[in-house]
This record gives C-alpha cells, structure tokens and sequence, in this order.
C-alpha cells in the first residue's frame, strides 16, 4: 500500500493549501516529502507562489488570480496520484565537526547518566549517525534534524534558556540541532560547531540550505585550536542554570 495514499488535503487560507502526507515524525517519510515537494512544483508552475516542506506537511501557496480552490485541489491530487518515493541519498552529506566537553556542553553527564552512558558512549551514539533534516525555520539556517536514538532522546527544558550561543549543538526530544544564531533554546547541550576560520561559511547553514542529511564529526579541540578559538561569550552563554 503507498503510504500516502490516505493523504488529507486541508484549507489553510483562500491561497493556500496544507498537504498531510502522515501523522508522525520519521526519517522514512523524507522519500515522500522530497519527491511530493518535486511534484507539486513540477504541477504549479508559474502559478506557485510559495511551497513549504515540513516532517509530515507540504504548505502550497498558489497565485488565486490564476487558479481557484477546487482547481488547485486537483492539482494536488493529480501531482500526488501514482507518486514514488526520492531517493533520499542524492543530496550531499555534509560532515560537520563539532567539539563535546562538559565546558561548553554542560548537560554532556546529565544525559549521559539518564541514558546509563558514560560520556563517551553518549558521544559515540551521537555522532554514529547520518541526520535528516527534516525542517527549517525558528532561526535563519537553524535545520531541524533527527531522529537520535531513543536511548539518549532527553525531554526538553521547560523553562526555554534566554540565550543559546552560536554554534551550539544540543538535543530536544528526538531531534538535535545546531544553533546557528544566539537565541532562546529548549534543549540539553552537548558540544559546539568547529569552524575553522572566521571567514568559512557556517557549516550548520550549508547542512540546512543545500542538503537532506548531515553527520556530526567528533573533533578534538586540541587539533582545532590553532585555527578556532572558543569566544568567552559562548561559554557564558552555556552555563548551565543561569537562564533557566
């Protein structure tokens, strides 16, 4: 049975149409997003004004003035009828290097002891993994990846943190995700993003923007400290309780 055949289609505004492929969040559902974000391209043409991507949704925003309701709806429809999945493993997988030390990732024995890791396990289940990135938004470049092991999932903070420093690596549920601004945040931290220049272009933005999967690449500091040095502010920026 194709897996979006029981599809539902949902009026989000007099231009806009919300398709939801499934119900719940998961890796296998990409093939299906990617290839339907494809086809509802492909189907709209001049008239899409705007197509959103998400875990289980695709948002069309389609031109009223060319097209009415029930003519977008079979659009959608006919675009969507007979859909394979995408081949997920086309885009580039961008290695991110990342740094994991309990100073700038405090809750690294938090999360480890919850999960019954050491810290090094903690580490290893983390970076032992291809992301998805399943979403964007909250921040400019801030992709929303996952899924972790459940076994090292951690519930988010119920009092968000006021200031996340830049770079921040941290998990949220199922889901982990690099900071690519300082802004508020809900998760637990375990490391930074290691960039090796000032001048490199962040590779959480490039992981966001061009691809569909990224790895985070574990990176000793002490090979990165003659090219990457830690700002004060970030440390600042991870202290544990100050901002909870």
């Amino acid at each position: 049975m194709n897996p979006i055949s029981e599809r539902r289609v949902e009026t989000a505004a007099m231009d806009a149409l919300m398709v939801r492929l499934f119900n719940t969040i998961d890796e296998s559902n990409m093939a299906w997003v990617i290839a339907a974000d494809q086809a509802l391209r492909g189907a709209f043409g001049a008239a899409l004004i705007d197509l959103v991507p998400s875990y289980t949704t695709l948002l069309v925003h389609y031109d009223c003035q060319q097209m009415n309701h029930t003519e977008a709806l079979g659009l959608i429809n006919q675009a969507l009828s007979g859909l394979e999945p995408a081949d997920t493993q086309a885009g580039e997988l961008h290695d991110i290097p990342v740094w994991y030390d309990e100073s700038v990732g405090p809750e690294l024995p938090l999360v480890a002891k919850r999960a019954g890791l050491s810290v090094d396990e903690l580490i290893k289940q983390h970076c032992n993994h291809d992301y998805c990135v399943f979403a964007l938004g909250f921040a400019p470049g801030y992709g929303f990846m996952g899924l972790v092991d459940e076994a090292i999932a951690t519930p988010r903070l119920k009092t968000p943190r006021r200031k996340v420093a830049a770079g921040s690596v941290g998990i949220a549920d199922r889901q982990t995700a690099i900071y690519p601004l300082l802004s508020p945040g809900v998760g637990t931290f375990l490391a930074v993003l290691m960039c090796r220049s000032s001048n490199t272009p962040s590779a959480a933005n490039r992981c966001s923007a061009l691809a569909t999967r990224c790895a985070l690449e574990r990176s000793p500091a002490r090979s990165l400290k003659p090219t990457v040095g830690i700002p004060p502010q970030w440390r600042s920026a991870h202290e544990p309780r100050r901002h909870q």
